[in-house]
């Protein structure tokens, strides 16, 4: 006999997304219907449908999403109002549980509650690929690996509920105001669960930590944020673990590293609607080896004049250093001038992997107090 389904709760698609995400981490399977599957995004009223086995579960883990959305309908005129500063409406946050975790974690609920977005925390877990033998007492074999599978799932998710609670003391005692915040669990590895959420979720940014758990020191950057930050279709902002997650916003300054290329037109575009809420500089720099190359200084005039012409109440400068290294010439420039962060483009390849893997003699001052910008070319 078949399962019957019964109808939990109608919303927009999005909203429904969160909410069959947040279902299924409980373990109650869900089914979205009354989607409009050519433009998804347009439907309204879609039906999130459950076991009725599942009903009881499932009312009260739908009224616990109720409440920490924190009366939804009531907050959504002022978070509207507050979104027209900035194009950032849903930030997606990885978190391990590590220190780097924390800190980005607490750095996105700052954000968020300045430009009124949304935060979906997201965590993956490890979980082995167990192939049931076949013989004579599989069955039982079977069942103990569910068992283990679905203790791997529920210690998971526990943890990451401790996890915002701790956030939620956070978002208190700061007093951050407009903050819708929801979580999922997914299994498998972090990096293939990102960007299954970036398809499902639809963030406008990605905020994460540097390094995760158990990572080596020394390592600017670990592998699996490396991983992120080359992939990802939209911005993707890395927290540094000794970052003044203040001095962010109160220096008003981006460095944007360029070479001359086109994709930093459409990134200097999507960088001023991040940073459009709290009246930041962007200063467009450029760093050659060669003082007399007249190519430099042509390319220099013509970033300026297209930033003259296209955000004429932007406040872009532009301006070149002279030096063999360019992280050399960056540290040097942020020394001397504290920034809130480093921008670039996933074009600039070899200044990304000098960051990511510098010479264990290198000296890089930026990395570990500066966050780390990086757009999709």
């Amino acid at each position: 006999m078949e399962d019957k389904l019964v109808v939990l709760a109608e919303h927009p698609y999005e909203r429904a997304l969160l909410i069959k995400a947040r279902l299924e981490s409980e373990g109650i399977d869900t089914v979205l219907s009354n989607v409009n599957l050519i433009q998804p995004d347009a439907s309204a009223g879609v039906k999130i449908k459950i076991r009725e086995e599942d009903l009881e579960q499932a009312m009260d883990i739908y009224k616990q999403f109720v409440r920490d959305e924190g009366a939804w309908a009531e907050k959504e005129t002022d978070k509207a109002k507050i979104s027209k500063k900035s194009g950032v409406k849903k930030i997606l946050v990885p978190v391990d549980f590590s220190d780097y975790a924390q800190h980005a974690s607490h750095f996105a609920m700052l954000y968020a509650s300045k430009v009124g977005a949304e935060i979906l925390y997201l965590h993956a877990y490890y979980a082995p690929d167990m192939q049931t033998i076949p013989y004579d007492e599989s069955f039982g074999f079977e069942g103990s690996v569910t068992e283990y599978l679905n203790d791997l799932r529920d210690t998971a998710r526990e943890e990451l509920k401790k996890f915002l609670k701790r956030l939620r003391k956070i978002a208190e005692k700061e007093n951050y105001k407009n903050l819708l915040m929801d979580y999922t669990v997914v299994k498998g590895p972090l990096d293939d669960a990102v960007f299954y959420a970036v398809e499902s979720y639809k963030p406008d940014l990605i905020i994460m930590g540097a390094r995760g758990k158990d990572k080596r020191k020394h390592d600017p950057i670990g592998s699996t944020t490396t991983r992120i930050l080359e992939k990802a279709s939209l911005p993707v902002l890395i927290i540094p673990e000794d970052m003044d997650l203040k001095g962010f916003f109160e220096r008003r300054k981006i460095l944007y590293a360029t070479d001359y290329d086109e994709a930093d037109f459409e990134a200097i575009s999507k960088l001023m609607n991040l940073i459009r809420p709290f009246n930041m500089d962007i200063v467009c720099m450029h760093i050659g080896r060669d003082k007399e190359d007249p190519g430099d200084h042509l390319k220099m005039e013509g970033l300026k004049e297209y930033f003259r012409k296209s955000y004429p109440k932007g406040n872009i400068t532009c301006d070149i250093i002279h030096k063999e290294d360019v992280i050399a010439g960056i540290d040097e420039y942020i020394s001397k001038n504290p920034v809130s962060a480093i921008a670039m483009t996933t074009h600039k390849r070899n200044l990304i992997e000098k960051i990511f893997y510098p010479s264990i003699t290198r000296k890089m001052f930026f990395y570990t107090t500066v966050p780390l910008m990086v757009f999709h070319s």
